[in-house]
């Protein structure tokens, strides 16, 4: 497993700022500090503004996305979200069958000997989860949340059951 596949959204962050960049703005240019990536370092970079503290991703085409007023609130969004994903089901694994077995499988569900398991029920339903997710993030940087914001549209994505 990489780093990506156990970090919540894809966002791997470092413990310690790696190295410093120039991220060229208008007016003027802005100084930063690597402290992460997103998905792959080559494509999209999580920095630090030095003249801020505040934390955006800085896309492999130069371009600046923000993401939080701090570190300590970005790890506080990177956390609830871990805890809203760790609240929900569990992915079933696929199962991997020979052809045969395959055959022998769906001749056993066509004779009903084989019945669909129902789906497992969480603890928490799923609008609870979303709820108690969108009130901690408010509670830690609501202003990170303003429709067109990237932390808005994984909050979108949480409500519509998609990650």
């Amino acid at each position: 497993m990489s780093a990506v596949d156990d970090a919540p959204l894809g966002l791997v962050l470092h413990q310690d700022a790696t190295w410093s960049v120039q991220i060229p703005a208008e007016p003027a240019a802005r100084d930063a500090r690597v402290i992460g990536y997103l998905h792959d370092p080559a494509e999209a970079e999580i920095v630090e503004l030095t003249d801020d503290g505040s934390v955006a991703v800085l896309t492999a085409q130069g371009e600046l996305h923000p993401l939080n007023g701090s570190r300590e609130q970005l790890d506080e969004f990177v956390a609830a979200f871990a805890e809203y994903l760790d609240s929900g089901p569990r992915p079933t694994p696929p199962t991997v069958l020979s052809a045969a077995e395959a055959a022998e499988k769906l001749a056993q569900f066509r004779a009903g000997e084989i019945k669909p398991r129902p789906a497992p029920m969480p603890e928490r339903s799923h609008r609870d989860r979303v709820r108690r997710l969108r009130r901690r993030l408010v509670t830690v940087e609501k202003p990170a949340l303003k429709p067109g914001s990237w932390w808005h549209a994984q909050l979108e994505q949480a409500r519509d059951d998609l990650i």
